[in-house]
This record gives structure tokens, sequence and C-alpha cells, in this order.
């Protein structure tokens, strides 16, 4: 699915950035061919490049479906829409939805679930629209 944010920073292709949705900011890693310059709005695909850590949520909290920041690091939460083989699940984060592969420290997945989780790299993909 395709978001937007605004790049807060220069960046050169496969370099740090951060990015902005509302009144959120957290790190990504710039993908695109060419340098992007603060400021600018980007229509994105966003990836998700791992799980570094599993946050505690508890189910019956309302956790806002969203990316934000904690210490320098991106926090993901949001609600599981679906459920694949290979421990891939698809997750609302409120901006738009991400496919997530989960790894063997995760909690038990199912559609509904609101989960949060450090990710290994957040990288943006510019979608050129």
């Amino acid at each position: 699915m395709v978001m937007r944010i605004k790049i807060l920073e220069d960046a050169n292709p496969g370099e740090s950035t951060r990015g902005q949705f509302g009144t959120k900011t957290w790190p990504v890693i710039w993908k695109g061919k060419s340098t992007v310059q603060a400021g600018e709005d980007c229509d994105i695909e966003l990836e998700i490049d791992g799980v570094e850590s599993w946050l505690e949520v508890s189910q019956d909290a309302k956790y806002p479906n969203e990316i934000s920041e904690s210490e320098g690091e991106a926090i993901i939460c949001g609600s599981i829409s679906a459920v694949y083989d290979d421990d891939i699940f698809v997750l609302d984060i409120g901006i738009g939805m991400t496919m997530v592969e989960s790894d063997s420290s995760a909690p038990s997945i199912s559609i509904g679930q609101r989960v949060c989780f450090m990710p290994t790299s957040v990288s943006v993909f510019p979608t050129m629209l």
C-alpha cells in the first residue's frame, strides 16, 4: 500500500534519514535511486526489514496503530489484518498496511491482535506517484 510521508533530512540512496507522518517521526533508510531533499513529501512503499525485539502489549489497552520513536529507535504498533504461512502477517499501522515476517521469538499471532515491536530497520521506497 502506498503511504505519504515527509522526509526530514537530505539522504542519498541507502542512507539513513528521518520520516514524518502527522506529528510522529522515526528513522528510515532511503531506498530511492536519487537523493531526497529535506522537507520533500514522498509517496512511498514501506518495508520492515525484520524484528529486533517484541514489546509487551496488553490486548485490552488502546495502542494506536502507528510508527513512532523511542530513544532514536523506531517502534511499530498495529493490528494484524491477515496471517499467512511462513510466519508472515499483514499489519495495519495507521498510515497504511505492510507485510511483516515474524521470527522465532514472536508472540502467538492471530487476526485482530495488537502487536508492538522494534524493527531491525524501516526502509522506504519512493513510488513516483
